[in-house]
């Protein structure tokens, strides 16, 4: 969790580092989205 907030952190004077950021933050929420939909299924 540490190594997430640091690259947060360099992320400002960074922007190759920002773009990586963001780029784990959408493919967490997809995931998180994709885990989401099968939980939702699978209780319907």
């Amino acid at each position: 969790m540490l190594g997430y907030l640091a690259a947060q952190i360099l992320g400002v004077a960074d922007q190759s580092m920002a773009d990586k950021v963001k780029a784990e933050r959408v493919s967490n929420a997809k995931a998180l989205l994709a885990k989401d939909e099968a939980m939702q299924a699978k209780l319907s």
